[in-house]
């Protein structure tokens, strides 16, 4: 067999589950967890623990006795990526704009952040220099701010910048998954506080996103874990999960090629 080749009919799929994903098992095993994958692991956990405690604390309205109770479904539940699926566009840039605005970013930062979304768009991988740049200013811009500001003009800039950004069909799709009595939840990049925002103006039961550590209401300038893409994206996942009592196996994720592929392995871990 020519060096590089696969075995006849074996798909990538295929390839994946016989050589690629235990290779990646045994070594995790003989050497343990990666940096990254440490990391990821925390973002995954600190996302998952935060989306809880947000969905916790939200005010219910008040039900109505005289009408029948909503169909509950409670091990299933739908996952939606944000970007370019439930809005149009990157989340991020469409806040940064909004905090350009206010004069908290200048627009030089504004054209960077807008300028690797274009390259990751294009060539669909994260330059790891661009990402420790976007993740450092961004770090700066809420150290010391309290997480309630951060909640506040999330949703000032949402009102202003997002709401007509939302793609109609999945709205129309997650509401499906809603009025079947199932959860659903954002997944992102974006900061948690921000992402909580898209989810409780869309009526959604809450989002995972990036958690920026706070210390007595003030976001400290670190991040727990790392941002959440790619691992931490499943590991967050697989946490609510286990804290909602949700049934992988009956779940859906409406999210990028690269999630749906995580999220399969983590219904099926073998």
């Amino acid at each position: 067999m020519p060096a590089g080749s696969f075995p006849y009919g074996w798909g990538m799929g295929e390839t994946w589950a016989r050589i690629i994903r235990p290779g990646r098992r045994l070594l995790s095993r003989k050497f343990g967890p990666s940096e990254e994958e440490v990391r990821a692991n925390l973002a995954g956990a600190a996302s998952a623990d935060a989306a809880l405690a947000m969905q916790e604390s939200r005010t219910e309205p008040e039900p109505d006795l005289d009408a029948a109770p909503p169909a509950r479904d409670l091990t299933a539940a739908a996952f939606f990526d944000v970007d370019n699926t439930m809005v149009q566009g990157a989340s991020i840039i469409h806040f940064a704009r909004g905090l350009v605005a206010r004069d908290y970013f200048r627009k030089s930062d504004l054209f960077e952040f807008a300028w690797q979304q274009v390259k990751f768009r294009v060539t669909g991988k994260e330059n790891a220099h661009d990402v420790a740049i976007g993740r450092d200013k961004a770090l700066s811009f809420v150290q010391g701010r309290s997480t309630e500001e951060l909640r506040r003009l999330g949703e000032e800039i949402y009102d202003e910048m997002i709401a007509d950004k939302i793609w109609a069909g999945t709205r129309a799709l997650a509401q499906m998954h809603l009025d079947a009595g199932q959860q659903v939840w954002l997944v992102t990049a974006t900061p948690v506080q921000l992402a909580d925002v898209i989810a409780k103006r869309l009526g959604l039961t809450g989002a995972l996103g990036t958690v920026a550590e706070a210390e007595d209401g003030r976001f400290t300038g670190r991040l727990v874990g790392d941002i959440l893409h790619g691992l931490g994206k499943a590991h967050a996942v697989r946490a609510l999960a286990i804290g909602e009592g949700l049934n992988l196996k009956r779940c859906t994720a409406n999210t990028c090629r690269s999630l749906q592929h995580l999220f399969l392995n983590l219904k099926d871990p073998k």
